[in-house]
């Protein structure tokens, strides 16, 4: 990321603060693709949760589908589409995981991204971000799944890098959360595809590791 994407997620993540509220801005944001991505890529720099939380119900809705008017003008490039749904969703990622509210959903909204392939390994790392205490049982094994079924596409040459072992180890940790059988299954079926290396990563707004 560049210096330049910094200062414009500050600048929107300033004129949310300075109206202590995300709607007007949020209006604003929403003329161009680039100006929403840049918005909610500047709501974790808000320090005020609640206010950050306020915008929680319009990046849900990001999550769950991008409206045809942030996709591009009629007759745009299907790459140039792509991308620019692509952008909307990572930023709708990192400022879902950074809103301390209904984490169980994110989570929900990332598995779903999962289960069709969609932003796989940034779903992946949101949902490693969320607080384990926070992640629903009844999802787990879903996301599970969708996890391996994933990492079974990667051809061996990519199994190596960072992003794949991070969706690994994620696949691994949700089958704590699985019946004992069906994590047992799971983890056989890993063990096929991994490789032996371990990410560490710090934990938000806390000062451990996990």
């Amino acid at each position: 990321m560049c210096s330049s994407d910094l200062i414009r997620q500050a600048g929107w993540a300033s004129l949310v603060q300075a109206d202590s509220s995300v709607r007007a801005t949020w209006d604003e944001a929403s003329q161009s693709a680039g100006s929403l991505s840049d918005l909610m890529a500047g709501l974790p720099l808000l320090l005020d949760q609640d206010l950050r939380g306020s915008a929680y119900p319009k990046v849900q809705a990001i999550l769950a589908e991008v409206p045809s008017s942030l996709r591009g003008p009629a007759g745009i490039k299907p790459e140039t589409e792509a991308g620019n749904i692509s952008t909307l969703r990572r930023a709708a990622i990192r400022a879902a995981v950074s809103i301390p509210r209904d984490q169980d959903k994110t989570f929900e909204a990332l598995t779903r991204l999962i289960a069709k392939g969609e932003e796989v390994t940034p779903a992946a790392q949101g949902i490693r971000s969320l607080p384990r205490a926070n992640w629903p049982k009844d999802s787990a094994a879903g996301a599970a799944d969708a996890l391996v079924a994933w990492a079974r596409n990667v051809p061996a040459s990519g199994r190596t890098a960072q992003p794949y072992v991070e969706v690994v180890q994620l696949a691994d940790e949700l089958a704590g959360f699985m019946p004992a059988d069906r994590a047992v299954a799971l983890r056989r079926q890993l063990k096929e595809i991994r490789v032996a290396v371990f990410v560490v990563r710090t934990v938000r707004e806390q000062m451990r590791y996990d």
